[in-house]
């Protein structure tokens, strides 16, 4: 499951805008952690990784 959650988080945070600056994608990728901290309940974290597993697709190709 963590693993899950990290390969999600990779999948946010590469779609970033690569033309932003260094500051917008830093707080960027700090927001979107945030919203991940907010989930307190277990079973909404797994419905909601299992709900983005398909950001499992972009690291198999």
């Amino acid at each position: 499951m963590y693993m899950l959650l990290n390969i999600d988080l990779c999948h946010f945070v590469g779609k970033l805008n690569p033309f932003d600056t260094v500051s917008h994608r830093q707080s960027a990728i700090k927001k979107r952690i945030q919203s991940f901290n907010k989930i307190k309940n277990a079973n909404l974290l797994a419905r909601y990784i299992e709900f983005n597993t398909t950001a499992l697709h972009f690291f198999k190709t």
